[in-house]
């Protein structure tokens, strides 16, 4: 018999999230679409995220905690959370993001509407550190919709941009399996999950804002150099 209601995972790294980590949790425990697991680690924050995880754990038995004794890196944390997902579909969780109650449902429609697709996200919003709308709608991403795996592997050179985005949609689980997942020895590593995931299957956007993604931290504003935010974000 077809998985009528599917579980979905949803993904929650943390680190000194403290902030915004009611407002995100409480987005994902008010979804239209019931049958989730949350699944929270936190990376040695040294703030309060974990006491707060722990408190809201308590009043929803969806929700998963899980402490790292140290900080063992972004790639790491993000690819712990998945090995221990159980969820059919899954999905990474900005910790600082606000997400519409139609997130997980919405997403599922698009994912489960045919046969040979690997991704599905959205377009977003911004946010600042106060909740207020930088910008109500961004297109981010790209699509890739072809059958053909090797027409998309060929597009994608040319379409390159919003990787960041576009792997916080949701995975077919048992495709991302068959990646690398989030890998070290990469410079952009979520650039190279995407390269990945086209040639498993199609990537598709969805058009409507169903991601309020908050830029707050002082460091989002000015790098010298690429490298200088690479080094900085990884280190989560």
């Amino acid at each position: 018999m077809a998985d009528i209601k599917p579980k979905i995972s949803l993904g929650l790294p943390v680190y000194n999230e403290s902030e915004f980590l009611y407002e995100t949790i409480l987005s994902l425990e008010k979804q239209t679409y019931e049958n989730i697991e949350i699944i929270a680690i936190d990376n040695g924050s040294d703030d309060d995220s974990y006491e707060k995880l722990e408190k809201y754990s308590q009043g929803d038995k969806r929700i998963k905690i899980f402490k790292n004794d140290e900080n063992i890196g972004l790639s790491n944390n993000f690819n712990l959370i998945f090995k221990k997902s159980t969820g059919k579909y899954f999905v990474w969780i900005g910790a600082h993001d606000r997400y519409n109650r139609n997130f997980v449902e919405e997403l599922l429609k698009t994912i489960t509407s045919s046969k040979n697709i690997s991704l599905v996200f959205s377009n977003v919003s911004n946010i600042d550190k106060n909740s207020q709308t930088i910008n109500h709608k961004k297109n981010t991403g790209f699509q890739l919709l072809n059958n053909n795996s090797l027409l998309r592997l060929l597009k994608l050179p040319w379409m390159i941009r919003g990787s960041g985005d576009i792997v916080m949609g949701m995975f077919d689980s048992e495709i991302l399996k068959k990646t690398t997942l989030f890998s070290d020895s990469v410079l952009w590593a979520d650039v190279f999950l995407i390269y990945q995931i086209s040639k498993l299957g199609k990537i598709i956007r969805v058009d409507e804002v169903l991601r309020d993604r908050r830029y707050f931290r002082d460091e989002e504003e000015h790098f010298e150099t690429w490298e200088s935010k690479y080094k900085k974000l990884t280190s989560r």
